[in-house]
């Protein structure tokens, strides 16, 4: 759960309306306010402070959305990725200066070794819609 899904927000949310609901939220789930010592509201009563000691530094705020983009875009790429390979499972074909391995379909993957330079690359079927993900740190 992020922390703008913990202060019941939208990430485009303004500065005043984090605080609003993080306030709103303090108010409602206070262990004080509860008349309760149970563990479990004191652990909502953290996480809701947590989330507020990161959104409402703009600095801060910046990096956790940056983290968030990053995380997406991971979640994105694995969601498309059928297998993962390393480098040293691909063949090389000196004639192409690629780096080649089959698919399943029939079809393959080609990688140049000009991209060897990123640490994981994605690949498409020259047949089929499947992917592949190669890292080529040796």
């Amino acid at each position: 759960m992020s922390h703008y899904e913990v202060l019941n927000v939208d990430q485009d949310a303004t500065h005043e309306n984090i605080k609003r609901s993080y306030q709103d939220l303090v108010l409602k789930n206070h262990p004080d306010r509860r008349n309760s010592s149970s563990i479990l509201y004191n652990n909502k009563f953290q996480i809701i402070q947590e989330a507020w000691e990161v959104l409402r530094d703009t600095r801060n705020r910046l990096e956790y959305d940056q983290k968030l983009l990053q995380d997406v875009q991971r979640n994105r790429i694995r969601a498309f990725v059928h297998e993962e390979y390393h480098i040293s499972d691909l063949g090389y074909d000196p004639d192409f200066d690629t780096f080649v391995i089959d698919c399943r379909c029939g079809g393959g993957y080609c990688l140049e070794r000009l991209a060897v330079i990123y640490p994981l690359v994605l690949l498409e079927c020259d047949t089929c819609s499947l992917n592949i993900q190669v890292n080529t740190h040796l």
